[in-house]
């Protein structure tokens, strides 16, 4: 539970919170499309589901520069073939392939998330990345594990 736990850690809570607040904002921006609408708050949900969108994918790149750390000492994370093991040749490259997949999906759908068509592509893309990134842990190991944690 060294340097390199504690570096994991925080380099899972941007993706984790992302989720969190985008799975907030869809859901508030459902609910204020309804007959008791919250329409006024519609522009800033949009906004914060944009942020997490940006978040996600922030996260996912911050994520590997910490296993590449992880890997090889702070050299890893400047070290192409380091992360080159981490996302692609690993037991997990498929799942971080997957996951940076779904947070662009993510990010990029977030940017119309505001509008009716565009909040169903955005939820549908949030759900993606929420079942993808158990893939990357403890769920990796099987698909039922996978989708216990999602």
């Amino acid at each position: 539970m060294g340097e390199s736990w504690s570096l994991e850690v925080w380099a899972k809570l941007p993706g984790y919170l992302a989720l969190l607040c985008g799975t907030g904002a869809a859901v508030a921006l459902a609910l204020a499309r309804g007959p008791q609408s919250g329409a006024a708050l519609a522009p800033g949900l949009a906004r914060l589901a944009r942020i997490a969108g940006l978040l996600g994918v922030a996260a996912i790149v911050l994520r590997a520069l910490a296993h590449a750390v992880a890997i090889d000492g702070p050299a890893g994370a400047v070290s192409l073939d380091t992360l080159r093991l981490v996302v692609i040749d690993s037991r997990w490259g498929g799942s971080w392939q997957w996951h940076a997949a779904t947070a662009v999906a993510v990010a990029l759908a977030s940017w119309r998330a505001g509008a009716a068509r565009g909040l169903l592509l955005y939820a549908i893309t949030l759900a993606a990345a929420i079942l993808v990134a158990p893939f990357l842990g403890h769920g990796a190991g099987t698909l039922w594990r996978g989708a216990l944690h999602s």
